[in-house]
């Protein structure tokens, strides 16, 4: 996935976060989050994710994301195939 394909991935999950009505709330990293708590902390993760983009912090990035995405997963919002084809380049 190349710097300019993620960023279109984080805008994706953002429309959907904000369709969804989930705000952008970070929590407690030493805490168990319920499963909104973690939609909103993702949410969040998002911006984060930009700027790891912008410093080129590539491979923090793409953890980040892939974080983001398994948890779009185990939330119902996604299918593996629908986030495997959100990381493809188009041919």
């Amino acid at each position: 996935m190349t710097k300019e394909k993620a960023l279109e991935v984080v805008s994706k999950y953002r429309r959907k976060y904000e369709e969804l009505n989930v705000p952008k709330r970070k929590h407690d990293h030493d805490s168990f989050l319920t499963p909104s708590e973690t939609a909103e902390h993702c949410h969040a993760m998002l911006d984060d994710i930009e700027i790891f983009l912008g410093q080129g912090k590539i491979d923090k990035a793409f953890r980040w994301l892939g974080f983001v995405q398994g948890c779009l997963f185990k939330d119902g919002v996604y299918t593996i195939r629908e986030l495997r084809d959100h990381n493809r380049l188009e041919e």
